[in-house]
């Protein structure tokens, strides 16, 4: 239970192991170092129910609710956030998807902000460093601002990885492990580094995750089939175990025209999945520069589906730091 008067954060942010909602709610909790945080990584679809199950902790007030990597549906959380925000609480959401950028006038969206930044320029844990590293500026808090800015190298992985740039070395290595780890045990592990290497526990499971990507890929190759479309484009499509994104983007390499999408499969218990991929143009040609841009803005909103071997409970996971 918290101390009287102690000041409490709460976070949710998206989940269950994505990589940009555990960087996006760690950015949080590095910021606000030394205060009671409560994080809760919830699925897209589960949302509403977790931010209108959001109470304070008994004897103290929530001074504060942080909403990033993800976004709502329902007028009742609307609703329920502003009955937080009349009571004191400062709101604060933050989002780059193009489902919450575009609806950003909604009414679901009708929320006395303390803050609210939706764009598609960085992921949303970067988005959520730069509002908070300058919330430290414009308050004049040197000291905190000086500290936060170690959590910088943290946040541009994310947005390495989340926006398919691969620049930075060893990001997709980090959502890999992140994904294979599972959403909170990676957030517990991330909020100790100080900086970004892996500890123990996210190495071991990179290598899992490693394995059981590449017994994915060998079903994929065993399963590919391409036909092409008579337009100068072709379809392949195969089957995988889990980390469908990673799979599709081996499907595609050296291609630059390329869509993808993935189908559930049909029954079972294990996460797996069709991947089809259209393929076409050759590299650095400028039409397949424009798909290729196209479709790094549109992968943004698939989600890599996580090993069957790690993958936690659909419920929304919780950390109380």
């Amino acid at each position: 239970m918290p101390k009287h008067g102690e000041r409490t954060i709460q976070v949710i942010s998206h989940g269950p192991s994505c990589l940009d909602g555990v960087m996006a709610a760690a950015a949080v909790r590095r910021f606000y170092q030394g205060l009671r945080v409560h994080t809760t990584l919830a699925a897209n679809g589960e949302s509403d129910r977790v931010i209108q199950d959001l109470k304070p902790q008994m004897g103290s007030r929530c001074d504060e609710i942080w909403i990033t990597d993800l976004s709502w549906t329902s007028r009742e959380t609307a609703e329920h956030l502003n009955a937080f925000a009349r009571d004191g609480t400062r709101v604060f959401w933050i989002d780059h998807h193009r489902t919450a950028v575009s609806r950003s006038n909604a009414p679901e969206f009708d929320v006395t902000f303390a803050g609210r930044v939706l764009s598609e320029e960085y992921s949303a844990a970067k988005l959520t460093f730069n509002f908070l590293r300058q919330m430290a500026r414009d308050r004049g808090d040197e000291g905190r601002l000086r500290s936060y800015e170690s959590f910088q190298p943290f946040a541009e992985l994310a947005d390495d990885h989340d926006r398919w740039i691969h620049h930075v070395p060893g990001s997709a290595d980090w959502a890999l492990a992140v994904q294979t780890l599972g959403g909170i045990e990676s957030y517990r592990e991330i909020i100790c580094l100080r900086e970004p290497i892996m500890s123990r526990k996210l190495k071991a499971a990179l290598e899992i995750g490693r394995g059981a990507m590449d017994k994915s890929l060998e079903i994929a190759n065993a399963t590919l089939v391409e036909r092409p479309l008579g337009n100068g484009l072709h379809v392949r499509s195969a089957c995988c175990i889990g980390y469908s994104s990673e799979v599709a983007s081996k499907l595609y390499e050296g291609q630059n025209r390329t869509f993808r999408r993935r189908r559930p499969s049909g029954g079972g218990g294990v996460r797996g999945g069709r991947t089809e991929t259209r393929a076409g143009g050759t590299p650095g040609s400028t039409a397949g520069r424009a798909a290729g841009e196209e479709h790094r803005v549109r992968r943004k909103s698939i989600h890599p589906v996580t090993s069957p071997h790690w993958f936690p409970s659909d419920n929304a996971l919780r950390a109380n730091i």
